[in-house]
């Protein structure tokens, strides 16, 4: 049905939930065959489960019926070799990592086992500009290091480089400013679409409203805006465009996505 109307499961599923219907877990043969020819070519059961919204042990119990052996979970060795390739002809770790949608650790770990030794790594002046730019708009040093794939330290240090530090930023906004960043806030706003209208980092937001006085409201999202998230991230498979473009954490993006599946 999702298919046919062009709608994630996940979608349909919430309606089904909204209208007290219970869902029927029953699939045809034909698709447990589609699945299972997926499988085939994927040989990793986790994106076929998000794709189609069912869990993965169906599709291990759809395997055992048809008598076919589950692979070794993991990513496949022609994945891996592509990746030691790339790293060894000179690519940074954060850049293949984004391109094969995989962690900065895994990319390490295999080049380790290749019995490559892992680079000083070395950053373009590309992506310092960026990185300071974050830096001086007020973001905080976590977020940086882990939105561009790099360590706490090399921001200190590149900021040292060109003589920034935040001892003489903190005095950048004035009252006026900080005002009415709080007044959004209070108007309803989280903390995030604040810090991204504003363009300050979300610390900086509740930093001054500690400052006045004002607690912060517990953090929600509306099911609208989770769903619409949680289907790009369907879509496209890369959760860390996904977070930047919403302005949320990849944790958040992984909680939902194991919240759906424990529903599914």
């Amino acid at each position: 049905m999702a298919e046919e109307y062009h709608l994630s499961p996940v979608t349909v599923y919430k309606w089904l939930e909204e209208k007290d219907i219970p869902r029927n877990h029953h699939h045809s043969d034909e698709f447990k065959e589609k699945v299972v020819e997926e499988y085939k070519v994927v040989k990793n059961a986790i994106p076929l489960a998000k794709k189609h919204g069912i869990n993965k042990k169906t599709i291990y119990r759809w395997l055992e019926e048809r008598g076919m052996p589950r692979c070794k979970q993991g990513y496949p060795d022609s994945l891996k070799q592509m990746v030691v390739k790339d790293y060894r002809e000179g690519r940074d770790a954060p850049s293949i990592a984004e391109t094969y949608n995989i962690s900065i650790s895994s990319v390490y770990n295999w080049v380790r086992k290749s019995g490559f030794y892992k680079r000083v790594p070395k950053y373009s002046d590309e992506l310092k500009e960026k990185v300071l730019s974050k830096y001086s708009e007020g973001m905080d040093v976590v977020s940086i290091a882990e939105r561009y794939g790099i360590s706490e330290c090399s921001v200190y240090l590149w900021a040292k480089e060109r003589n920034i530090y935040r001892s003489r930023l903190r005095s950048k906004h004035s009252d006026a400013f900080k005002d009415k960043v709080v007044r959004d806030y209070i108007g309803g706003n989280n903390g995030g679409s604040v810090a991204k209208k504003y363009n300050i980092s979300e610390r900086s937001v509740y930093l001054w409203l500690e400052e006045r006085g004002i607690p912060r409201r517990r953090q929600g999202y509306s099911d609208d805006f989770k769903e619409k998230v949680l289907h790009e991230y369907l879509e496209t498979g890369n959760v860390s465009s996904v977070a930047e473009k919403y302005n949320i954490s990849m944790v958040t993006v992984y909680r939902w996505v194991k919240e759906r599946d424990r529903r599914s």
